[in-house]
């Protein structure tokens, strides 16, 4: 008899003692979680990225009159929210070698077509801006006042 009021007085302590831990340990899970899938976002965009330069390359050392269609995706994710993404120099607004990709929470994230360098912007001359979302994107040969890049805009 005694036995059995030891597991029962036992089995609460034991049960609150388990809700502690797992209550204890539930935000850091959830932190590691949520930067998990922030890590995740940030290296799908650069993939992204990296098939546009390639393209990008393509045509602008293809020449004149070369085009070439791309799908791309600029979504972020819920973890990793993403404002816009500028094709070209944001500061100067003219085709540079550079991606911009600012955040909702204020960051800048900027990501360098080292490999080609080759200038990118819109077709007008200026750096390319698009919200974050699903594109078909025209990548076209352009030569302008600052010399030749390649011209970024959106399929209808």
């Amino acid at each position: 008899m005694l036995a059995d009021r030891r597991g029962a007085l036992g089995l609460p302590f034991r049960l609150l003692l388990a809700f502690t831990i797992a209550t204890l340990a539930f935000p850091p899970l959830l932190q590691t979680y949520q930067g998990l899938q922030a890590r995740l976002a940030r290296e799908q965009l650069a993939g992204e990225l990296a098939r546009l330069e390639a393209a990008a390359t393509a045509v602008f050392f293809g020449g004149p009159e070369n085009v070439q269609q791309l799908r791309v995706d600029l979504n972020g994710g819920p973890h990793f929210a993403i404002r816009e993404v500028i094709f070209g120099d944001p500061v100067g607004n003219r085709p540079a070698p550079l991606c911009t990709v600012r955040l909702s929470d204020g960051a800048e994230l900027s990501y360098v077509f080292l490999d080609s360098q080759v200038p990118i912007g819109a077709t007008g001359g200026g750096a390319a801006t698009f919200p974050p979302q699903l594109w078909d994107l025209s990548l076209s040969y352009t030569s302008g006042p600052d010399g030749s890049f390649v011209a970024v805009e959106a399929l209808p």
